[in-house]
């Protein structure tokens, strides 16, 4: 679901990839997020809200690994 919702915006579209990366975020998909974080920041590269969720997504991650491990 998450290449077909990525296949759907434009790839330089800041807007649209915050968007997908929100919706991987609330769907559990946290490593997908931090990439369309970063591909966010990497277009916009002071969008704020951007920062806030690749590091909020970082801190997660630390604490919680998608393996499972802790």
């Amino acid at each position: 679901v998450y290449k077909f919702m990525l296949g759907r915006v434009k790839a330089d579209d800041p807007v649209a990839r915050l968007a997908v990366a929100r919706w991987c975020m609330f769907s559990g998909l946290r490593e997908q997020a931090l990439t369309e974080t970063r591909e966010v920041l990497r277009l916009q590269p002071g969008n704020q809200t951007a920062a806030d969720m690749a590091r909020s997504l970082e801190d997660s991650l630390k604490l919680f690994p998608a393996d499972g491990s802790a």
